[in-house]
């Protein structure tokens, strides 16, 4: 009869069990992939990108102000009335 390999006889390496940590390490991954799945779901509802430049202001010299400046005596009053 062949002699039996016991590792707690011999003191061999025993595979540790996994633990509450593989379980969190499992969860994680599992909410990425989840995660991963849902932002290409939401990408694809906007289709490929457009080719060409973008058409956005990049530079303020071209538009026109809002609304006009307030004069100067106006601002100076507002700033030396405290109350």
């Amino acid at each position: 009869m062949p002699p039996s390999y016991d590792d707690s006889a011999e003191g061999g390496y025993r595979k540790p069990r996994p633990d509450l940590y593989t379980v969190f390490l499992l969860i994680a991954f599992l909410a990425l992939a989840v995660g991963a799945v849902f932002l290409f779901l939401e990408a694809a509802d906007y289709g490929p990108t457009p080719a060409g430049r973008p058409s956005v202001q990049t530079s303020f010299d071209q538009a026109s102000p809002a609304a006009p400046l307030a004069p100067a005596s106006a601002v100076a009053a507002a700033v030396s009335f405290r109350g």
